[in-house]
């Protein structure tokens, strides 16, 4: 069957799952694509570029650090968007599980090698500890020690310099509406039809062990089944107080045909401050939390605290979608929307029938079910 503009999710998610070996599953260290909620923009000047080659290099970490160490809220988790939680790190966490650990074991010798192996982890940590900074360079923030904020550990990205301008690491794909619409496989999580999604306020959830999560920050607005030859948007109902984001349309004109265009990056996360012999030993436990309590182990039944571990991330420019757009879809994906579905509209223009941006921008997240954590009550 051909492909609708709100099937379009399900296709691109399928097309970067498959450039991940062994992609799906739901057991610890399973790899997970997840699509972004609402589209994150990048610029190069994030990275330092346009700065000193030490404070690129320094902001290159710090940036891909502040990337990485986003963990995904469980309520936008659980319809299959990435929308990341505000107050959270994995940092954080896995510093508090570091610190906090105890053995379990019995006997002196397990006691002795817990030791050495918790010193370890904290070493790791504390080498690669990274003052986050801030200001201001022609092209982006800059090295300032005034603007000491928070501690960040250093992360790297392969490709290295992808955001550069000059890098040779960028593909490009089309994806038209004679393209098929599989069933999403090979994944817990579902993937959701393409929505329009307009930010109410720029939040995730802040979700607690305690209790539920809020509502993502952003309402949804879902599109009318499209196909080249039908108007691109049905009158839907709005929730109130949103307005008339849609209106009534008359008979469409003869549709140019629906394709999305865009080069695309897929970039990979380096912890080095992470611990992997330290997290698999499963002999510890941390007070005041039960087995699993932090990370449940299991991507079909994540936890609260870290649901899932983020390991990389899809990056695109000079997205292309052509589509019978309408006045009204036009007025409100130039104006009022913050998204379609994954791909970001802010500074997005209209030529004819064309919707374009050409900025970078995140548009899904490789993430790993996480080991149980704590591992033991």
């Amino acid at each position: 069957m051909a492909m609708t503009l709100d099937q379009l999710s399900t296709v691109l998610h399928q097309f970067f799952q498959d450039k991940l070996p062994g992609a799906g599953g739901a057991t610890p260290g399973s790899v997970l694509l997840v699509l972004d909620g609402l589209g994150i923009p990048l610029t190069a000047g994030e990275f330092g570029v346009g700065g000193s080659d030490a404070q690129q290099q320094l902001l290159s970490h710090q940036r891909a650090s502040q990337l990485a160490d986003q963990l995904p809220a469980m309520n936008a988790l659980k319809a299959g968007w990435y929308v990341k939680q505000q107050g959270s790190r994995l940092s954080r966490w896995y510093r508090s599980v570091v610190t906090q650990s105890v053995c379990t074991s019995p006997t002196d010798q397990d006691k002795a090698a817990f030791e050495a192996r918790k010193a370890a982890a904290g070493e790791a940590l504390d080498l690669n500890a990274l003052p986050e900074v801030a200001g201001a360079t022609p092209a982006g923030p800059t090295v300032d020690p005034t603007g000491v904020a928070d501690t960040l550990y250093a992360t790297g990205m392969a490709p290295p310099n992808w955001y550069q301008a000059g890098a040779d690491v960028w593909e490009t794909h089309r994806i038209t509406g004679k393209d098929t619409a599989p069933a999403a496989a090979g994944t817990p999580l579902p993937v959701p039809e393409l929505d329009v999604h307009l930010a109410l306020e720029p939040r995730a959830a802040n979700p607690t062990l305690a209790g539920p999560d809020a509502a993502p920050g952003f309402a949804t607005m879902p599109l009318g089944a499209v196909t080249g030859s039908e108007s691109m948007v049905a009158l839907l109902p709005t929730p109130p107080g949103l307005g008339a984001l849609i209106g009534p349309v008359g008979p469409p004109p003869k549709p140019p045909g629906f394709s999305v265009a865009f080069d695309y990056c897929i970039v990979s996360f380096d912890r080095p401050w992470w611990d992997e012999v330290f997290v698999s030993t499963g002999n510890w436990s941390v007070p005041g939390f039960g087995r699993a309590q932090i990370a449940s182990g299991d991507g079909g039944n994540p936890a609260a605290a870290v649901p899932l571990i983020t390991t990389g991330m899809v990056v695109i420019r000079n997205l292309a979608i052509t589509a019978a757009w309408t006045d009204s879809d036009r007025q409100m994906l130039s104006t009022d929307a913050a998204s379609l579905g994954p791909f970001s509209t802010l500074d997005a223009s209209f030529n004819d029938q064309t919707l374009t941006r050409q900025g970078m921008q995140a548009i899904a997240w490789i993430c790993q079910v996480p080991p149980a954590l704590p591992p033991a009550q």
